[in-house]
């Protein structure tokens, strides 16, 4: 499965970094992160299939994660 990475710091994730993580790499760090900011993180997995000469691709749910930056 391939993992799709998303973090913004609004709710709606407009404006947000996406990363896409192949099965080989299993953490991702996100860096330049302002303090006293909530952040907001949401991940899925997918999979590529071959069908009939064609791609398909079946995406899971997305799993959405409130953090807040202390430091």
């Amino acid at each position: 499965a391939i993992l799709n990475i998303s973090n913004t710091y609004k709710k709606n994730f407009k404006k947000g970094k996406k990363v896409f993580l192949q099965k080989s790499k299993s953490r991702y760090k996100v860096s330049n992160l302002k303090t006293q900011k909530n952040y907001y993180v949401r991940i899925r997995a997918y999979r590529i299939y071959q069908v009939y000469g064609g791609t398909n691709k079946i995406y899971g749910q997305w799993i959405v994660k409130n953090c807040r930056i202390e430091r």
